[in-house]
Formats: C-alpha cells, sequence, structure tokens
C-alpha cells in the first residue's frame, strides 16, 4: 500500500476546503439578494379606501411594516421576493415572517404608469399608492 504524505493530503485538501469556502459563499449571496425588495416597491404605500385610511405598508429592503391603525405597526422580516413580468403589470409574492418565525406570504399586483399602485390578494378592490417623499 502506497503511503500518503503530507505534501500529497495538502495538494487534494487544500483545493477542496478552498471550493467548499467558495460555494458556501455563493449561497449565501445569491440568497441574500432573492430577500432583498425591488427598489420600485421601496417606499410607504397608502389607501383611502374606508376602513384603511390609517393603515399603511412599508417596503424596505429585507423588511415589511405593516401599520394595523393608529400608532401601532408590525414588523417582519422578508425571506424571499418572487415576482412575474406581465405587460404594465408584475405580480409579487413575498414570503416574510415575525420573530417567533411564523411565516407569511404577501401577494399583490404592481401596477406602473403615472402613479405607481399595487392590489393586494385577497382584497383585490383596494389600491395602494405610494406616497412620495413630499408627504403626498
Amino acid at each position: 500500500m502506497k503511503k500518503i504524505t503530507n505534501f500529497s493530503m495538502k495538494k487534494v485538501l487544500l483545493p477542496a476546503i478552498a471550493v467548499i469556502v467558495i460555494g458556501g459563499l455563493l449561497f449565501f449571496m445569491l440568497n441574500r439578494e432573492a430577500s432583498r425588495m425591488p427598489t420600485n416597491l421601496l417606499g410607504m404605500w397608502v389607501t383611502n379606501a374606508a376602513g384603511y385610511e390609517d393603515r399603511y405598508l412599508v417596503m424596505e429592503d429585507e423588511s415589511l411594516v405593516f401599520g394595523t391603525g393608529g400608532n401601532s405597526s408590525d414588523f417582519y422580516h422578508v425571506n424571499r421576493v418572487r415576482e412575474q413580468n406581465n405587460d404594465s403589470d408584475i405580480s409579487y409574492i413575498i414570503d416574510y415572517e415575525n420573530k417567533q418565525k411564523t411565516k407569511f406570504k404577501l401577494k399583490f399586483v404592481y401596477t406602473m404608469g403615472r402613479s405607481e399602485t399595487i392590489k393586494i390578494y385577497p382584497i383585490k378592490d383596494i389600491v395602494w399608492s405610494k406616497k412620495n417623499k413630499s408627504g403626498e
């Protein structure tokens, strides 16, 4: 039987470790990008629909904040954002979770145009508009 020397072991082991480390970094970076919010969605979304006037939705890079009425809000971490283009509309599914790791999905259609709007499933008759930075 052939004796394995330290030199030949290093020759095999070091490249294997390098491949594992690089693969892990690539996996982390690709998954991180999947959780980032598209720039067209960033910001606060509001509606003037009856019963929802004091509600809002804030989309940030890796989080969602739901204004639940009055001065209360709920914070969630975004795990993944998926999109499907349909002409001027884009369908989104956002997978998110609370601090207790309970998982949720937010499904909506984003419409581009003079004013950007979203319609959240299953209540598609309520239109949410992006509040611009000047407060309008």
